[in-house]
């Protein structure tokens, strides 16, 4: 993976969290090319509903530190490029209040087009 590469994935990445931290749900398909869970309307009830369960008052923006314990090294970005097929699968767990798991994963896919990296936003998963 270039180093271009990894910089447009973090910026997808910045820019759907920005949006779920702001609650602003509708705009997530202006942060990707491409939308397969399309219903930014049902995402932003499920959305809701989860800060609601978890007592969490807000998704964290990218790069708040993940409070997670034990305390061993934890990364909240993996990413899974395919060689093969030139496919990038991109798993982000979700934090809130600061940096209190979520247990969600924010599912994403890139595929390498002649253009550059067409970004796919899959789906928001339960840990």
């Amino acid at each position: 993976m270039t180093e271009q590469e990894m910089e447009q994935i973090t910026q997808v990445v910045k820019d759907l969290l920005h949006a779920f931290h702001e609650r602003k749900y509708e705009e997530l398909s202006s942060c990707v090319d491409e939308m397969e869970w399309a219903d930014t309307d049902e995402i932003g009830e499920i959305m809701d509903l989860n800060l609601e369960a978890k007592e969490l008052d807000f998704f964290d923006e990218y790069g708040i530190p993940c409070k997670f314990h034990p305390a061993y090294e934890y990364h909240q970005m993996h990413i899974y490029e395919h060689t093969d097929d030139g496919e990038i699968l991109v798993d982000y767990d979700m934090t809130g209040s600061g940096g209190e798991m979520a247990d969600l994963v924010l599912q994403l896919k890139f595929q390498r087009k002649e253009s550059g990296l067409h970004s796919t936003f899959l789906c928001i998963d339960p840990a």
